[in-house]
């Protein structure tokens, strides 16, 4: 995709690049946006790594690896 403005004479405010952004309500809520996402995305990667891990602990328990520790007297 070509950026914004490329085949058209569109303006582009410089609001938007300058430090009154970051100082601004805009700029407020895109970072809470972009936080919540980031949290998201990472709720999704972590539930199946947690999932995959005990399954590897599993697997080596059951292959005398390691020692069930719980289970033991």
């Amino acid at each position: 995709m070509s950026p914004r403005g490329f085949y058209t004479k569109e303006y582009i405010s410089p609001h938007f690049t300058s430090s009154e952004y970051l100082k601004s309500d805009q700029a407020k809520v895109d970072a809470a946006t972009m936080i919540s996402i980031d949290k998201g995305f990472g709720k999704l990667i972590k539930y199946p790594g947690q999932i995959a891990k005990r399954l590897y602990i599993w697997i080596l328990l059951k292959a005398g690896y390691l020692k069930d520790i719980h289970h033991s007297s």
